[in-house]
């Protein structure tokens, strides 16, 4: 599978195979932050070996689509691309199959017929994931680890007496902060809003802590980054995963084991 790295500069759309991958804005987070975990489905934790071989667009309609909660998935699936395509290409989608294998069918910008097959899915879902900023499922820890991981974040959270911040609370920090109104918010890309509040941030303490440092009463040790400087994502449990290495050593001496 090729690496696809998307770009919307400015909110404009991946053009992908004929189609025109819009980024999701703001004023959709909550439907499409739904609907976008039928793309994130941890399908090789699953302990079935028929499944971990599935292709992904398989094991949507050959597992999750048959469980039985299915219709939801199905309603996921149609929701993901009906916020990521125009209406008329959305409304063109049909999920064929020839029995063995499944593959999507479509109308291109051009008005021609084309189809995505199962392996050419797995790209189209990461444009879609990368697109809005969604991190893919990850098999790079164990899920022992994960868990532990999970509880690490739980009890950082517990000793600094502290909530998480919600999507709530950021928006109306921008909009306080930045002066920006509802409406333009609601307009701007998912992944565009979340760098720029990380950025508006960055912008604040930078301004404060070069404030305090020309006053001439305070000195730093390291010195200050500036506010332009990349805005990268720090991804799940970035606060609990200073040392994974080290963490999974002491994890494993707890439980037993080993970790190779």
């Amino acid at each position: 599978m090729n690496v696809i790295k998307p770009i919307s500069l400015l909110g404009e759309p991946f053009f992908y195979r004929g189609l025109l991958i819009y980024p999701v804005t703001m004023k959709n987070y909550l439907d499409f932050m739904y609907a976008v975990d039928v793309l994130r489905q941890k399908k090789n934790r699953i302990p079935d070996i028929a499944v971990i071989k599935m292709s992904y667009l398989k094991f949507i309609f050959d597992y999750l689509m048959v469980q039985e909660d299915g219709e939801r998935y199905e309603y996921m699936l149609r929701l993901v691309l009906a916020l990521s395509l125009s209406p008329e290409q959305s409304q063109s989608i049909i999920f064929k199959t020839d029995g063995n294998s499944y593959f999507m069918e479509y109308t291109t910008i051009e008005g021609t017929t084309q189809v995505i097959t199962e392996k050419d899915f797995d790209e189209f879902k990461k444009v879609i994931l990368d697109l809005n900023g969604i991190e893919d499922a990850n098999y790079e820890i164990s899920e022992e680890v994960e868990k532990a991981l999970e509880e690490a974040e739980k009890e950082k959270a517990k000793m600094h007496n502290r909530k998480p911040t919600t999507v709530e609370d950021m928006i109306d920090s921008y909009h306080v902060g930045a002066g920006f109104s509802y409406a333009e918010i609601g307009e701007e890309p998912i992944a565009k809003f979340i760098k720029n509040v990380k950025r508006f941030v960055n912008r604040e303490d930078y301004v404060m802590f070069k404030t305090a440092e020309l006053s001439g009463n305070v000195k730093f040790k390291q010195e200050i980054q500036h506010w332009l400087r990349p805005v990268e994502s720090e991804g799940k449990y970035s606060d609990a995963r200073v040392d994974l290495n080290k963490f999974t050593k002491d994890f494993y001496e707890k439980v037993g084991g080993n970790s190779k």
